[in-house]
């Protein structure tokens, strides 16, 4: 019986050890674990400078915030004129005219390249310049053409189609600065700008975010 009893708390001491190491291996590398989590975010928050959020603006490259899409219908119209005495007049014949209607999309943005990003104690500042036209695309598959009419002396060419699709892409570009394009793609690109940064670095609200817009000269 002596002998059993011996040998069952022999087991029993050697499992409560075995528990006992387990649980300091676990505490250890918990603490390890939240130590060195905890060196991790102090780092990435040590590491935040104006050239590292720079570098991070600039790249996006462009940045796309708003687009302006328009139907658009015009008149072509031309005559060759002759001079008689001190007045022109119109050469019998020879108008030519079209009626040309399309789809266009202007893109508007920043230009992140001009982006600079200042940081002083926890404030962020964005210098950064206006939004322009990034681009401007006509749909050729929206593109027809109604009511085309050659001069007998005066044919349509292939040059007219362009100079005249050219000349209504620049009013189409007009109007839509006109009705606000430019100053909405600005705001939008603050407010992507101001997002990308806080999440990018995961900031807290102790860091306030102002921008200066740089106007050309």
């Amino acid at each position: 019986m002596f002998k059993k009893f011996s040998q069952i708390n022999v087991l029993q001491i050697v499992k409560n050890i075995i528990v006992i190491v387990a649980l300091v291996v676990l505490i250890f590398f918990d603490i390890n674990y939240y130590v060195g989590h905890s060196s991790s975010n102090n780092d990435s928050e040590a590491t935040i400078t104006s050239d590292i959020l720079t570098e991070q603006i600039q790249g996006i490259s462009e940045l796309a915030t708003t687009e302006y899409n328009y139907t658009n219908m015009g008149l072509y119209e031309k005559s060759n004129n002759v001079k008689v005495f001190m007045f022109e007049t119109k050469v019998p014949l020879s108008t030519k005219s079209f009626i040309v209607s399309y789809d266009g999309i202007i893109k508007a943005g920043i230009d992140m390249s001009q982006v600079d990003v200042n940081l002083t104690d926890n404030t962020i500042t964005i210098n950064m310049p206006e939004a322009t036209v990034l681009s401007h695309e006509i749909d050729e598959d929206s593109l027809e053409i109604y009511d085309e009419s050659d001069g007998v002396f005066n044919p349509i060419t292939l040059s007219d189609y362009n100079d005249f699709v050219k000349d209504q892409k620049a009013d189409a570009k007009e109007r839509a600065i006109e009705k606000g394009l430019l100053t909405k793609a600005t705001d939008e690109a603050q407010s992507v700008i101001e997002t990308f940064i806080i999440q990018a670095n995961d900031l807290d609200d102790d860091y306030e975010i102002e921008f200066n817009i740089i106007e050309e000269e």
